[in-house]
């Protein structure tokens, strides 16, 4: 009878987890599949994101370059001079209405950078590529001409050439003149690439969504350019995805490539068993003990699922969502007029609803860096005055709808060393909480000093304030007190975790001191005073 029962068991058992592990790698394949080309469709829309601000500054430049090119002559003087005082100009030419260079000629007295700059443009003038259309009363003298330009060029008042003569790419920006004459530059190749390096990201960039992957920008010949991100891709390496880069440098690309990580569909025979070794010694131990950790244990189980979740997709689908919302709010209630107050004061509270909800998220994002260890201050010259001007704005609309009045004394007239938006953080953490948890006050006062070489700055409320036995418990994280302070609040429980400890890297602290009435903070702060040249600068 037991051998049979346990038979049955294993039969019971072990079916189940056959068919499971079939169904489970044929699953996991194609949800890695899937993941794959979700993820190879993201990585291609970040490029492409990269290449609008390329494009932008290729825009930017096309302006300059065309500015520089204006000129009411072609004075050879005019133009060398133009030539030397534009860094992104390597030689200017000019073409007359019948195709051929007005400057520099080739018979003329030329200077050394303009036989250089023949030289390496002899090709375009001796295979007859031409930059031009000439105009309607000399269709006939220029029919043959006119035959090799394409409609684009004949309607096209300016734009790009390129060619490939010796270490690279060249470019060439030619702008038609309402004579129809062409003026055109051949760009400064090393200033056009500092521009574009300039604009891509830092390789050093602080929370970077390149922690497993490398963008690298590649030239015609696959040489590297520039690149960022923390992942070293191994020689040979083929990347996930790749596009090109806009015009003109339609033969550069850019490249992403990612960490590869295992997939479940590279299982050989050896993971199949040891996953169903797995589950089957997983089932035995958890039919044995679910009911009891799930009695015990389900709420902290959930509790902690939820912080993790809440966390991830924080960072990767709150943050930049709300920026749109929070930028096209601000510019909304830029452009509403005085006269129109129901509307505008609808905007205030849109605007500050955004500004909690930013607060909200940096205090999840500078959780998640500090239980890593990846939070960092950069301490840099700051003015307490504009620091406090910048918090008072943005909790202007919420005070003034609670009536709450704020008084500010600052006797601190010098520029500080401090990381102001960890600072901003701090005392937007604090004010919030005033906004929260002070149902009754009515009246906020923030003071700063300088103390030798600290800074301290009490912020103070005539709310109902903290029972002594709760004022080192509320700097605990995802403690919130449970009591008519807080009741039907919401918050994570993190705001005073992380305002101490950012308060606590600037080489200070954050305490509650005793008050006759409501709550009381003091925040002290490890700042030296700026050198005259950080406060100049």
């Amino acid at each position: 009878m037991r051998k049979r029962l346990i038979l049955i068991l294993a039969v019971i058992v072990l079916l189940p987890l056959i068919v499971l592990i079939g169904f489970g790698i044929q699953l996991a394949h194609r949800e890695q599949e899937q993941i794959e080309s979700r993820y190879n469709k993201l990585l291609r829309e970040r490029l492409h994101d990269i290449n609008k601000n390329v494009d932008s500054l290729v825009r930017k430049l096309e302006r300059e370059l065309s500015q520089n090119l204006e000129v009411d002559s072609f004075n050879t003087d005019i133009l060398r001079e133009r030539t030397r005082n534009s860094r992104l100009i390597r030689q200017i030419f000019v073409l007359g209405l019948d195709g051929r260079l007005i400057y520099p000629q080739q018979n003329a007295m030329l200077s050394q950078q303009e036989q250089k700059f023949l030289t390496r443009t002899s090709q375009l003038w001796d295979s007859g590529e031409l930059f031009w259309s000439p105009p309607e009363t000399n269709q006939q003298a220029h029919k043959n001409q006119r035959s090799k330009i394409s409609v684009q060029q004949q309607t096209q008042s300016f734009g790009w050439h390129t060619w490939f003569w010796g270490e690279g790419l060249h470019l060439i920006f030619w702008v038609r003149r309402p004579d129809a004459n062409i003026i055109g530059a051949e760009v400064e190749r090393s200033a056009m690439i500092a521009d574009i390096i300039g604009k891509l990201p830092a390789a050093d960039y602080n929370g970077s969504p390149l922690a497993d992957g490398r963008v690298v920008l590649t030239d015609a010949r696959n040489k590297t350019i520039y690149q960022w991100g923390d992942y070293a891709p191994p020689a040979n390496t083929m990347p996930a995805v790749s596009i090109p880069a806009p015009h003109p440098f339609d033969a550069w690309n850019f490249h992403y490539y990612i960490q590869p990580s295992a997939a479940v569909g590279n299982l050989g025979r050896s993971s199949i068993f040891n996953i169903a070794s797995g589950l089957i010694v997983l089932t035995l131990a958890l039919s044995a003990l679910a009911i009891y950790f799930y009695r015990e244990s389900s709420r902290d189980i959930r509790l902690a699922a939820q912080r993790v979740t809440f966390v991830n997709q924080v960072s990767h689908e709150l943050k930049t969502p709300l920026t749109n919302i929070r930028l096209y709010a601000e510019l909304l209630e830029q452009h509403i007029p005085e006269h129109i107050p129901r509307i505008r004061k609808y905007v205030d509270i849109l605007v500050a609803e955004t500004h909690r909800l930013s607060r909200m998220i940096n205090n999840v994002l500078t959780f998640a860096k500090q239980r890593h260890n990846k939070l960092q201050i950069q301490l840099q010259p700051t003015s307490i005055d504009r620091l406090f001007d910048d918090i008072i704005t943005a909790f202007t609309p919420a005070f003034n709808s609670r009536r709450i009045k704020l008084a500010v004394d600052n006797s601190i007239n010098q520029k500080i060393m401090m990381d102001a938006d960890k600072v901003e953080q701090i005392l937007g953490n604090l004010i919030n909480n005033v906004d929260k948890y002070a149902k009754n006050a009515r009246n906020l006062s923030i003071t700063s000093k300088l103390e030798d070489d600290f800074t301290v700055i009490t912020l103070c409320d005539d709310g109902p304030g903290i029972p002594p036995d709760k004022q080192e418990l509320i700097f605990q994280p995802f403690v919130r007190l449970s009591n008519k302070l807080s009741d039907g609040v919401s918050g994570t429980g993190i705001g005073l975790t992380i305002a101490r400890r950012l308060a606590r890297m600037h080489g200070g602290d954050l305490t509650i001191i005793p008050s006759q009435q409501g709550a009381c903070f003091m925040l002290r702060l490890h700042t030296p005073a700026a050198d005259e040249t950080n406060q100049n600068g």
